[in-house]
């Protein structure tokens, strides 16, 4: 789920199963992320590619095709994770301003603060 979360936000378009490893935690073993090149797309743009990865398996059942949790309320711990990213906007706008251009970060906020305004997974 919070793989999904995350390649909503920055628009990623080619998770696969080789793009998560496992990594030691402070809490023991975790899920990581790796190899977000093809990330930052307008959503219109995306839309011509298929979903891979985690937000296919939350959208789309493998077999059928049919929505499994599109659509289902978010759990509480993610929505509290978006909207603590959402509450230092400002701040992290400046820091990305580095790193991405304005059209990726509005797009990031974008998505961010429609996740908290549906509160479902999209």
């Amino acid at each position: 789920e919070d793989i999904a979360v995350y390649d909503y936000l920055i628009m990623s378009l080619d998770r696969k199963l080789e793009n998560i490893i496992w990594a030691k935690s402070a809490n023991g073993r975790k899920l990581k992320t790796i190899d977000n090149s093809l990330t930052f797309f307008d959503e219109g743009f995306a839309s011509n590619f298929e979903l891979k990865g985690p937000r296919r398996s939350i959208a789309f059942q493998e077999t059928s095709g049919h929505p499994i949790l599109k659509d289902e309320p978010l759990p509480e711990r993610l929505i509290e994770k978006v909207q603590s990213f959402l509450d230092n906007e400002p701040e992290t706008r400046r820091k990305l301003s580095k790193l991405l251009s304005r059209r990726e970060i509005d797009g990031l906020f974008r998505r961010a603060h429609k996740l908290i305004e549906h509160k479902t997974f999209l």
